[in-house]
């Protein structure tokens, strides 16, 4: 139940956690132990919570008029499908920077900023992914398992937007940093010394990562909800301008998520009736 909980809490930040929910299924249901689980009240339970999250969430927003995460996880699978580059924004976004130009990955705001790994040390994470691929042990399995159903989602979902290393890939960050984690204490404890420096790069490669991560994103702009919704709602106007008439409902109502009161998004959408 602390697990469903979480889950229902991250939901709460950001409607892309659902993916978890199919994403944590699958898992259980590939390992014995999970399907021995699934035979008890446990995750059932734990279902429960998360989705008593969701319903509170849907039943307090749509009583105020307003749209509910939901509805915004709903248009975005109802959008376009096709395969992009968001699966490995987060991990090989700076190097796509440097290819494509620096606003690739935000163009919609154009911050010239982006929250992504260290390019290397994102190779190094799916690096790792990859590595214990064929390994047969459950906890490695049940962590592929979660990347992959986030990482494949991340891929074909809202074909429109070929780079988002904002939530897409962020979801399948923690299962491949505990990945390359395992890969690092395996290597710690194997005799020789070349696989212990291995283990020790690798552990400071994670350490100069965070510490680029902060530095990296303190260069995005700190505004605040009304100010991001303004934002939003003027991209949302362009778009409806541009005749991309659900580009433009979309957004009107991602700024109406985070101001409710936004005259600009409330027009917007009243002009798309």
């Amino acid at each position: 139940m602390g697990a469903g909980l979480c889950l229902g809490l991250a939901y709460l930040s950001k409607e892309t956690a659902l993916l978890l929910l199919p994403a944590l299924a699958l898992a259980m249901l590939a390992g014995e132990r999970g399907r021995r689980a699934l035979r008890g009240p446990g995750p059932w339970l734990g279902l429960l919570a998360a989705l008593a999250m969701v319903g509170l969430e849907m039943a307090w927003t749509w009583s105020h008029g307003q749209g509910a995460h939901l509805d915004r996880a709903l248009g975005i699978l109802r959008g376009p499908f096709g395969v992009t580059l968001k699966g490995t924004s987060l991990y090989l976004g700076e190097l796509y920077r440097g290819l494509f130009g620096p606003d690739i990955l935000d163009r919609d705001y154009q911050d010239g900023s982006a929250y992504a790994t260290l390019w290397p040390t994102g190779a190094l994470y799916l690096a790792a992914v990859a590595a214990v691929w064929r390994r047969g042990d459950e906890a490695a399995r049940f962590l592929l398992v979660v990347f992959g159903v986030v990482f494949a989602a991340a891929t074909v979902v809202d074909g429109r937007k070929m780079f988002d290393p904002f939530w897409w890939g962020s979801l399948s960050f923690l299962p491949a940093l505990l990945l390359a984690g395992r890969l690092g204490a395996e290597a710690w404890t194997r005799a020789r010394w070349a696989p212990r420096v291995m283990g020790a790069a690798l552990v400071a490669l994670a350490l100069y990562d965070a510490a680029w991560l902060g530095r990296v994103g303190a260069r995005a702009p700190r505004l605040g909800r009304q100010e991001w919704a303004a934002r939003i709602a003027a991209d949302g106007e362009r778009r409806r301008l541009r005749r991309d008439f659900e580009g433009a409902r979309e957004q009107a109502r991602q700024a109406l998520l985070l101001d409710a009161d936004n005259v600009a998004a409330r027009e917007l959408l009243a002009r798309l009736r």
